[in-house]
């Protein structure tokens, strides 16, 4: 089993996307026609980060950003 990729929800994508390009090196890729704003982000040509605008405000007293999901690989049904 292994990470296959997670997907941030953010208000800032620009600032995000320039943090996990930069700081964690990953770069722009191909992403589907979703219809909220938004970058694929991709390491080693494979995409791990989903990287999604918030369409909604932040609930008050509460982080806009967030993991929304994380996406786990396996290679057969015994794992």
């Amino acid at each position: 089993m292994e990470l296959d990729h997670a997907t941030i929800v953010t208000r800032d994508l620009e600032s995000a996307r320039d943090f996990l390009s930069g700081i964690v090196g990953l770069s722009d890729g191909p992403r589907p026609p979703f219809q909220a704003g938004g970058y694929g982000l991709y390491a080693d040509g494979r995409p791990v980060i989903h990287l999604v605008e918030a369409t909604r405000p932040a609930f008050e007293g509460k982080a806009s950003v967030r993991i929304d999901h994380v996406a786990l690989r396996i290679d057969d049904a015994t794992e």
